[in-house]
């Protein structure tokens, strides 16, 4: 349980550091040590990489940006409840131990780091996206450029990011950009039927759904 969880030890997080490759979260497949060298396409091994990265410095923000690029060119749904799962708060317990536990209210998960960094990227690349088709500091060419379901995906995952803070109007508006562009993905239609259960609109996201399926 996230609850139970608590800080590394120095020695702890050098080993596991080390396991998982110094640089596992890069923007080039294979770069760092350990696992990240052997098993270069790993998600997995990439997304504990995330964890064990300093949330305030450029190194994760390169890193989880690069992760999130990935996710959202393979069209991963999950994307954004994945990413939710870093929203890790120390707490001290009675016992005067210190563990975390995950920020599940709206209002801890606004003033979250990691989310504000994530909110950041995501806006940074649906404005790049939206003008030339490429990622911000993209070497993509002309040619290379990536298809219109990047985008889509991306505002996909904004769309996540405003239900996680209890954003449902602002949420809704971007997913039925989505429906508009594909109304034919079923995951748009559930995102919009719990935004629009999250807001009150019970009747509503009733519908929502049975139009999806």
């Amino acid at each position: 349980m996230l609850a139970t969880l608590r800080p590394l030890l120095e020695e702890e997080h050098t080993t596991l550091s080390t396991a998982y490759g110094s640089g596992g979260g890069g923007t080039t497949e294979g770069d760092g040590g350990g696992l990240a060298t052997k098993y270069p396409r790993s998600a997995a091994i990439k997304r504990i990489h995330l964890m064990l990265l300093p949330h305030a410095g450029e190194e994760f923000k390169s890193a989880v940006g690069a992760y999130c690029q990935r996710q959202i060119i393979k069209s991963v749904p999950s994307l954004g409840s994945d990413l939710s799962s870093m929203y890790l708060m120390e707490e001290v317990k009675p016992d005067g131990q210190t563990r975390y536990t995950l920020a599940k209210d709206p209002v801890d998960v606004k003033s979250h780091p990691i989310h504000g960094i994530l909110v950041d990227l995501v806006d940074s690349y649906i404005a790049s996206l939206s003008s030339n088709n490429t990622f911000p500091n993209d070497t993509k060419t002309k040619t290379e450029q990536h298809p219109p379901s990047v985008l889509l995906w991306t505002w996909y995952l904004r769309a996540n990011l405003h239900e996680q803070v209890a954003e449902y109007a602002n949420g809704i508006s971007l997913i039925d950009k989505c429906i508009d562009h594909t109304p034919t993905a079923v995951d748009f239609y559930e995102l919009k039927s719990r935004l629009l259960e999250l807001g009150g609109d019970i009747q509503e996201a009733a519908n929502v759904v049975d139009i999806g399926h």
